[in-house]
């Protein structure tokens, strides 16, 4: 809980890098993948802020956990979305 970081959507991916660079998980699933690119997954977190802010609805969680990231680039393994009020 303590490797957290929070910001406002919607994110550039500059500033993305910036957040997510210091986080201790990144540092270590860096290592296990020294080809993986902090761009690639700054731009993938990125986008996703930006289709979170566009959403219609006024109450609603979306989620996506895990994340695979790697020199191939990153995808969304599972998601969430739950609408409390359409």
């Amino acid at each position: 809980l303590d490797d957290v970081v929070l910001s406002r959507t919607p994110l550039d991916p500059k500033s993305t890098e910036r957040l997510l660079g210091p986080l201790k998980i990144v540092e270590a699933a860096h290592k296990m993948q020294p080809d993986a690119k902090l761009e690639d997954l700054a731009a993938f977190v990125s986008y996703f802020s930006q289709v979170v802010q566009s959403m219609p609805w006024e109450n609603y969680v979306v989620e996506i956990n895990p994340v695979k990231w790697s020199g191939q680039g990153v995808t969304a393994i599972d998601g969430l979305l739950i609408i409390e009020k359409p």
